[in-house]
């Protein structure tokens, strides 16, 4: 499937793909920006002679501040501040973040890495913008509460706050000058996405307005349509977050709970490849099915003495997006359920991701190398009941849709999604992909190895399934998948 395309990323755009060695041939070139700045932005086995008895995070600095001329970087990197260090299998990468009068510059970072094998440098990926002359600092900015009020006024939310509101103020370059926006991440039930809304920081004024999330299977419709559907009043803020905090607080059982195994019947990989079947469609019969179920091991599931439920180390189904389907549990550790049973999609898609990433793991992607190594939250029967699905990199949750073949049955569907997140977690500020370019500002996903300081502020392709398709569950004509 798409795993052994993922590991080839992971292999290439965390370590790079040339020999650093001395006299080696280049295998890559490097590149530039092409916008107000010419500077470096990819640079592979960089020329330069590093000092002997330097290692680490001080030979990281000690490049940057050498060749800080090239980068557009004052020499004392003083607007430059360490916010990750993250092991690879080649290599360490010290990610350091762009900062103007004590706020980041958005996707403003350089990562130097560092080889394993003789301790160069080996690879530069830098986004930071140079600064001509001084930044004046902001004389006010609009305190947290207003700038909440004003992006729920703008979104004209009116239904339920489905996840945790986050609020960051920073510079963004806007051609040869910086302005300070702040951007409120709201993910509502109305109008239903996640959304992101600039404001002014200091006089509120809305800048732009955008859908967070990766979705399989783009919208068809204008943020602007989308927001024009709204009919009545305006929820109140305070009571909707209030809500959202009860129900925070209210779910779970709260029970100390152990590590147990249990089994699951799922398809592996689907139906259509086991019974070696073209003809099976989302509306055959039960019966049809029969010999494509497979019992597998749930490893690792949460036992609290009296239930047994789908949290483990690597996947945590959940019910965080509408409709609002409790996540199964049972008393014995099996899954039984068949397709048409909710619990079915939650033991295919525990089983998957688990199994997925414990593969990963085995090639040597584990622990301070691991590569999205902790527990991924999954809703099974989310996206508002619509068929696709999407992945959010600020919270790293996915949400699987219903309708034809639910996307949580479909094994090929479920790595797709968790494949955007093995993305973030490779590299949390990149940048490919037009969908993915949206949600460039909230990455924050993958495990944070040593991290200085948080990157965020909380408050608080398929054209037909391996299923089976019809014509009503293949995407929109000239939609692309993301």
């Amino acid at each position: 499937m798409r795993l052994t395309a993922l590991l080839l990323l992971a292999l290439t755009s965390t370590i790079g793909i040339v020999d650093g060695s001395a006299g080696a041939s280049r295998l890559v070139n490097d590149t530039y920006h092409h916008d107000q700045r010419s500077t470096p932005k990819l640079q592979f086995a960089p020329r330069w002679n590093a000092p002997s008895g330097i290692s680490g995070e001080e030979l990281a600095r000690l490049y940057l501040s050498e060749q800080a001329a090239d980068y557009g970087l004052p020499a004392a990197l003083g607007n430059l501040e360490l916010i990750e260090v993250q092991e690879s299998l080649l290599g360490t990468h010290y990610r350091f973040q762009q900062r103007l009068n004590g706020y980041d510059v958005e996707a403003a970072q350089v990562v130097v890495s560092i080889s394993r094998q003789d301790g160069s440098v080996y690879r530069v990926y830098n986004q930071t913008y140079p600064v001509k002359g001084d930044v004046v600092a902001p004389t006010a900015v609009l305190g947290s509460e207003t700038l909440l009020d004003f992006a729920w006024n703008a979104l004209h939310a009116h239904g339920a706050l489905l996840d945790e509101p986050r609020l960051r103020v920073l510079y963004v370059p806007v051609g040869d000058r910086f302005q300070l926006q702040s951007i409120v991440e709201l993910s509502l039930e109305a109008p239903y996405g996640t959304w992101s809304v600039r404001l002014d920081a200091e006089h509120g004024t809305v800048i732009s307005i955008e859908d967070l999330r990766i979705l399989r299977v783009p919208e068809s419709r204008s943020v602007a349509e989308r927001l024009s559907e709204a009919t009545g009043p305006v929820a109140n803020r305070a009571v909707a977050f209030a809500d959202w905090r009860a129900r925070e607080a209210g779910g779970g059982d709260h029970l100390p709970r152990i590590l147990a195994n249990g089994t699951g019947v799922v398809f592996d990989p689907d139906p259509r490849t086991t019974l070696g079947s073209e003809t099976l469609q989302d509306t055959s019969p039960g019966s049809a099915f029969a010999g494509s179920y497979f019992t597998r091991g749930l490893l690792d599931i949460a036992f609290n003495g009296t239930n047994y439920s789908l949290t483990g180390p690597w996947c945590n189904i959940i019910n965080w997006d509408p409709p609002a389907t409790a996540p199964s549990t049972t008393t014995t550790g099996n899954w039984t359920a068949t397709r048409g049973n909710n619990a079915f999609n939650d033991a295919l898609c525990y089983f998957h991701i688990d199994q997925n990433q414990r593969y990963m793991q085995s090639l040597g992607f584990a622990g301070a190398t691991g590569i999205q190594d902790l527990s991924i939250g999954i809703d099974t029967d989310g996206v508002n009941g619509s068929d696709n699905s999407y992945f959010v990199p600020s919270s790293n949750r996915i949400a699987y849709g219903h309708g034809c073949v639910d996307d949580s049955e479909d094994a090929d569907v479920v790595l797709h999604e968790y494949g955007h997140a093995i993305h973030y977690g490779i590299n949390s500020s990149w940048g490919g992909g037009t969908a993915v370019r949206s949600a460039r500002a909230s990455a924050t996903t993958g495990r944070v190895r040593t991290a200085t300081r948080p990157r965020t502020a909380p408050l608080s392709t398929r054209s037909g399934s391996s299923v089976g398709t019809d014509t009503a569950c293949r995407p929109p004509a000239g939609a692309a998948a993301s």
